[in-house]
């Protein structure tokens, strides 16, 4: 959880890291549901967001591996 946090805070996305839950929040700064659809292009599916937060995702924790894919992914789709 604090390294994939820390990867996306290093891509210069904002986190709310929700206390010590298996999940936290990036605001991507632009439509949520557009950066979805492209990690779901790298086979990452991340969480849902909210008309109220139209920006921000949110993302569940899964393995250490599931969490590698989830950085690789993340990568390709900001370098798009």
């Amino acid at each position: 959880r604090d390294d994939a946090i820390a990867h996306v805070k290093r891509r210069g996305i904002a986190v709310i890291p929700g206390s010590h839950a298996n999940m936290f929040m990036m605001d991507w700064k632009k439509p949520a549901k557009e950066m979805q659809a492209k990690m779901l292009a790298q086979n990452v599916q991340i969480g849902r967001n909210w008309e109220i937060w139209p920006t921000i995702s949110r993302v569940s924790v899964g393995s250490k591996d599931e969490m590698a894919k989830f950085k690789v992914a993340l990568d390709k789709v900001l370098m798009a």
